[in-house]
């Protein structure tokens, strides 16, 4: 998953290293394979609040790997991206109500446990 995600080529024990070298760790191997290849098991600290999903850790070994490291590639396909209209939404509405004086405050209280 990380390899085909990223763009790089590394063998499950140097990921392994890579996620130990971040705080990551301990990280392992695990003995089952999954459909993608071997498992890598992580262990992340509670200090690490930003890490939520596999891509985040995916990232994260990316950052250990070097970006400078992996190889630019053109993707195989072409796709146009644009702002989903909801976003879009809330983006206009921040913008107004911060040009009417008002401060946006988001605290741990008022976000949903799926949230953090």
């Amino acid at each position: 998953f990380v390899n085909s995600l990223i763009g790089i080529d590394v063998d499950p024990e140097p990921m392994a290293q890579l996620c130990n070298k971040i705080q990551l760790g301990p990280a392992r191997i695990l003995p089952e394979a999954g459909e993608d290849g071997p498992i890598l098991e992580v262990t992340v600290p509670p200090t690490r609040s930003d890490i939520l999903h596999a891509v985040d850790i995916a990232e994260d070994i990316g950052i250990s790997y070097g970006y400078n490291n992996i190889v630019k590639t053109v993707p195989q396909t072409c796709t146009v991206g644009g702002e989903q209209p909801l976003n879009q939404l809330g983006d206009l509405l921040r913008e107004e109500i911060g040009r009417a004086g008002y401060v946006e405050v988001l605290t741990h209280g008022l976000c949903s446990i799926n949230d953090n």
